[in-house]
């Protein structure tokens, strides 16, 4: 079995408390068999995330929103240290044919777990770092982050962080051309599709054609 075309974008961003306290990820499938996703973070009592889970439709994107918990930053205002980092995973695996998604993907975790359990190599990961500021006057020397989901191409960072398919990394120009083989494969497929019709109809022509003719004599 394949593996997902997931791009994540972006990789790495900030958070600052009282500044900007929102950021949207952005997940896009390049594939065209739809995938499904659950995101986990290293800290969840410091963020609230929509949406943690969902199916990315094929060629298809979907927005993941992150925002600090205003209360975990009134519950720290106080601490010594006012600059965390922290790590959200995306884990991404293809929909078959037998998963049965529930209403709002209550069991697209699960579904996950199950897939990871039988065939670890078919799940996709995905690392974000985020920075987050509890205090906007802090400074601190870790390297600068995004401030806008297209800041940078999404062919960029998915260099960054390769997919790995059957213990394979898979580079962004790798996804590409997969997407690329698979589309000429539909095109070829549709087209072959298109001449089988066309034969048929003419053939239908033909018979009624016949009949018509044996009708007037």
């Amino acid at each position: 079995m394949s593996t997902p075309n997931l791009i994540v974008n972006p990789e790495k961003f900030e958070l600052v408390a009282g500044v900007s306290e929102d950021y949207t990820i952005e997940l896009t499938n390049v594939g065209y068999d739809a995938i499904i996703f659950r995101l986990l973070t290293t800290s969840p009592d410091r963020y609230i995330v929509r949406h943690t889970k969902g199916v990315i439709r094929g060629n298809s994107s979907m927005k993941v929103m992150v925002s600090i918990n205003k209360q975990y930053v009134q519950d720290h205002q106080h601490d010594d240290t006012k600059i965390v980092k922290d790590d959200f995973r995306v884990e991404s695996a293809l929909l078959e044919e037998s998963d049965i998604v529930e209403p709002r993907f209550a069991n697209v975790p699960q579904l996950i777990k199950e897939k990871k359990n039988a065939h670890p190599e078919n799940i996709v990961k995905k690392m974000i770092r985020c920075h987050l500021r509890l205090d906007a006057a802090a400074t601190g020397t870790s390297p600068s982050v995004g401030s806008a989901p297209a800041s940078r191409p999404n062919a960029e960072a998915a260099s960054a962080a390769p997919a790995k398919a059957a213990g394979t990394a898979m580079t962004a120009k790798q996804m590409e051309a997969n997407t690329l083989r698979e589309k000429n494969q539909r095109e070829e497929v549709g087209t072959q599709t298109q001449m089988s019709m066309a034969k048929k109809a003419a053939l239908v022509l033909m018979v009624l054609a016949l009949l018509y003719t044996l009708l007037l004599r």
